[in-house]
């Protein structure tokens, strides 16, 4: 093999190394990847909707949510995404979390977003992190909880 194409061997071996550890420093950060694969029922759905400024607007029919406990209170969070083509824009589609405790519902989150939630490692005012990108993409996307609500 002649020194050039050793170096550039080298060189892709380096690179492939780099990526990967930082790949991997980046994945521990998170602690749980939402899929959204459960169908809401339109009873449920209907429960939160009604606590949301959309509440005037018919319910949505392609909703599809997964749950997550994010303050270890022993109670999940619900963590829903609207698919019908009304509420999505070219690459994202509405996410709401709620959280529900007996009757009381509370909208703790509204943005929109692509198919999948990274729940992070770090908490911030007993709340799990929240990113809406790979991990490996930055800290710069991250939504924290403010005490009321995800910022």
């Amino acid at each position: 093999m002649s020194h050039t194409n050793s170096f550039k061997a080298l060189s892709a071996a380096l690179i492939f190394a780099f990526f990967s550890l930082a790949a991997n420093a980046e994945q521990s950060k998170t602690l749980h990847t939402i899929k959204f694969t459960q169908k809401l029922p339109n009873k449920l759905f209907s429960v939160f909707w009604k606590n949301t400024y959309f509440r005037e607007e018919p319910l949505p029919r392609a909703v599809y949510y997964n749950k997550l406990d994010l303050n270890n209170d022993k109670t999940g969070e619900y963590f829903i995404r609207i698919t019908d083509p009304a509420w999505c824009g070219m690459h994202n589609c509405t996410i709401l979390v709620f959280s529900k405790k007996g009757n009381h519902v509370r909208l703790l989150l509204d943005v929109s977003s692509g198919p999948e939630i990274y729940i992070r490692r770090n908490k911030t005012k007993g709340y799990h992190d929240i990113s809406f990108y790979p991990a490996i993409e930055s800290d710069k996307h991250i939504w924290r909880w403010d005490g009321k609500q995800y910022q």
